[in-house]
């Protein structure tokens, strides 16, 4: 029988039989995948689980997105233009939030979420130590961390300081200070209990070797 491995693992975004997403579960018989795409803008998913049978894999191309790069390349549309009223939303936010959340915080949430930004505020006003600085001195917050595994479905250090915080690209020493607290501090995503810890493999052996990858 043809093995599935051979083509993509656990965690990679794919395309197969039509199907595009992130590869969550495979099997003997099929391969199950949290579906993105289809009716919703850029990366985010439907919440459809498909199951699709091992046997496509001899009747159609697999695309696998992520096996040699481990980035996406993609196109987003924020929801807050350049002439939106960006310190509007951030006092919303302050309104929001019930802790102290610093105005250049409360603007680059904006910035980087737009709307979506007052969901951050809450995991903030539920959890004041999510307002703790992923890089000290930087504006980028735990809060995003708690974020990126509970919505965005980040599954690994390299995934939340290169793709969804961007700190990689924007801290002098790309983020490698942080890559620790991350790991070991990734806050539990609000209502699914869900640890990045736990995302990186278990063991604390594993775990060390996420870090040592980033």
């Amino acid at each position: 029988m043809l093995n599935p491995l051979l083509f993509y693992r656990t965690g990679d975004r794919i395309q197969l039989g039509g199907v595009k997403g992130d590869v969550i579960d495979i099997g003997v018989f099929r391969t199950m995948i949290m579906e993105c795409g289809e009716w919703v803008g850029s990366d985010d998913h439907t919440g459809r689980i498909v199951r699709v049978p091992a046997g496509v894999v001899f009747r159609e191309p697999v695309f696998n997105y992520s096996a040699e790069f481990p980035f996406l390349w993609d196109e987003i549309t924020l929801p807050i233009t350049f002439a939106s009223d960006h310190e509007a939303v951030a006092k919303q936010i302050s309104e929001e939030c019930e802790c102290e959340m610093s105005d250049a915080t409360r603007l680059h949430l904006v910035d980087t979420y737009g709307m979506r930004a007052l969901e951050l505020s809450q995991i903030c006003a539920g959890d004041p130590s999510a307002l703790e600085p992923i890089v000290e001195g930087r504006v980028e917050i735990m809060a995003q961390v708690d974020f990126g595994v509970r919505e965005e479905f980040a599954a690994s250090v390299s995934d939340i300081l290169i793709r969804r915080t961007q700190v990689f690209f924007r801290d002098e020493d790309q983020g490698l200070t942080a890559a620790h607290a991350v790991a070991e501090g990734g806050r539990e995503a609000a209502q699914d209990q869900i640890d990045l810890g736990d995302r990186l493999g278990g063991d604390e052996a594993q775990r060390a070797a996420k870090i040592l990858g980033f």
